[in-house]
């Protein structure tokens, strides 16, 4: 027997799989992907902005200092998306 909360976040861990794979299907052959690795830790909670960040290497400090700005405000994340080269939307939680 499994507990009811083991069995909850198993068929949450299955429906994260289908939609990665049905992710990565749609986007055979685009210009821009998005790293598995991106992927699998954004949808597992982390902060977009931080997968990000760390995926290029960078301290918070130093993606403040890149991308010219003062942390708070949309304009802050517009800089820090064009800092790191993505989207606004790829740095917000879902």
């Amino acid at each position: 027997m499994i507990p009811f909360r083991e069995l909850a976040r198993l068929r949450e861990l299955v429906e994260e799989t289908e939609e990665l794979r049905a992710f990565d299907a749609a986007t055979v052959g685009a210009s821009k992907t998005v790293p598995r690795e991106v992927i699998t830790r954004v949808v597992a909670g982390e902060s977009p902005l931080r997968v990000w960040r760390e995926r290029c290497g960078l301290t918070q400090p130093a993606l403040a200092e890149g991308a010219g700005c003062k942390p708070g405000s949309i304009a802050v994340l517009k800089r820090l998306a064009t800092a790191l080269g993505v989207e606004v939307d790829d740095l917000l939680p879902d």
